[in-house]
């Protein structure tokens, strides 16, 4: 029965000696890994922190680089750029106009331009041959008058006949003819030469 008691209490020894050994060894290492989880948190903090500072440190130098606010220029100078813009535009407005004044100038003198060069080219339209007449036959007129008539373009009895008073007049004073061409009666004597040699009154 001794023998008995004492193998129980050796087994009880051995059973609390392994209860005792694993709690130790589940307690170091649940110690262990909350250390470990503890050193990750805080390497995740320091990170953290780091990146925090970081970013303090990117934002302090960004407000250091931004310019500062301008203030709101005074109201004259506001008044004066006004004036400033409303001048340019004015002055824009008077280049625009005179630049349509010079295109419209251009397209008349382009115009102009094409209407002389048509003419230009264009031949002029035949004109007959004046025959002259002979003037001699006419009362009072001789080869010198002959000649002095032909210089004031009077060539043919019809274009002598044919003079209003007034250009009777003006070739009796550039001929200094002192009314010889009227107490002659060239006219009337140009009218029936002109008949009988052409057949026809002028």
């Amino acid at each position: 029965m001794s023998g008995l008691l004492w193998l129980i209490s050796e087994m009880l020894l051995l059973l609390t000696l392994a209860a005792a050994t694993f709690f130790t060894l589940g307690w170091r290492w649940r110690a262990k890994r909350s250390k470990i989880q503890t050193l990750v948190l805080e390497s995740r903090l320091d990170d953290e922190a780091l990146a925090a500072k970081l970013a303090r440190e990117e934002r302090d130098a960004a407000l250091r680089r931004q310019p500062a606010p301008l203030s709101p220029p005074p109201d004259a100078d506001i008044a004066a750029l006004a004036a400033e813009l409303n001048e340019a535009q004015s002055h824009q407005l008077a280049l625009e106009r005179e630049l349509l004044r010079l295109r419209d100038a251009k397209l008349s003198v382009e115009a102009e331009f094409q209407a002389f060069r048509e003419a230009a080219t264009t031949p002029p339209p035949a004109t007959s041959p004046i025959t002259p007449d002979d003037l001699t036959k006419l009362r009072g007129v001789g080869s010198v008058m002959r000649t002095k008539l032909h210089t004031a373009g009077i060539h043919t009895f019809r274009q002598l006949a044919l003079l209003s008073e007034s250009e009777l007049a003006a070739l009796d004073q550039t001929l200094k003819l002192k009314g010889r061409a009227t107490r002659e009666n060239w006219q009337q004597q140009a009218a029936t030469l002109h008949q009988e040699i052409h057949g026809s009154p002028p």
